[in-house]
């Protein structure tokens, strides 16, 4: 039987370290999949929910886009199905859902459940009308926020997902252009005002 000489033995080593797969880089803090970064030191209190914390987030590959991230507290509920969904549908009157996964949130040192969004841009219907600019006309309320909502609503229902989260804290105007916004932050219709929740 013929033993590897010292030589032999180096060179073997030398060989398998040539095809030993390299190792995974750690996961960097506040940063999800590589891409999206969360700045912490910018909260957005507007958009939180008792079941999550609301902040800017930005795109490492597309520094334009205007973003904000759910970090989610500790053992809440989680409208996962919404989600999952709501990651594979683009609508234009509808708050877009880009990417969620867990993240190392560097603040409270640990790991946290994080759901990036695009943000909301003009004023949410309730701080519209509460400044008296509620004069829009029928037809325009029928075809700027009505038909797309319809829409969307349809598109739910299709994907048997629901949305529980219409009112006028959620519903933003911009250029008379209706923005729906999220239904992942909390249960399904935890804080919705009674006045906007279906009968059944």
């Amino acid at each position: 039987e013929n033993t590897p000489t010292s030589a032999q033995h180096e060179q073997l080593l030398t060989m398998f370290k040539q095809y030993r797969p390299p190792e995974p880089e750690p996961a960097k803090q506040d940063v999800l999949a590589g891409r999206y970064r969360i700045l912490l030191n910018q909260p957005l209190t507007q958009l939180s929910s008792l079941f999550a914390d609301a902040y800017v987030a930005s795109d490492e590959q597309e520094p334009s886009s205007f973003l904000y991230v759910l970090i989610y507290k500790n053992d809440v509920p989680i409208r996962q199905k919404n989600i999952e969904v709501l990651k594979e549908l683009s609508h234009p009157n509808l708050v877009q859902l880009l990417d969620y996964g867990t993240v190392e949130i560097s603040t409270l040192s640990e790991t946290r459940f994080v759901v990036i969004l695009q943000r909301p841009v003009g004023q949410s219907l309730s701080n519209i009308l509460s400044a008296g600019k509620n004069s829009a006309s029928q037809e325009v309320l029928i075809a700027y926020m009505l038909r797309p909502m319809v829409e969307i609503l349809l598109s739910f229902n299709k994907l048997g997902i629901s949305h529980n989260r219409i009112n006028l804290d959620n519903v933003y105007i911009a250029n008379n252009t209706v923005m729906l916004g999220e239904c992942v932050s909390e249960p399904s219709g935890f804080s919705q005002p009674f006045l906007f929740e279906p009968i059944e």
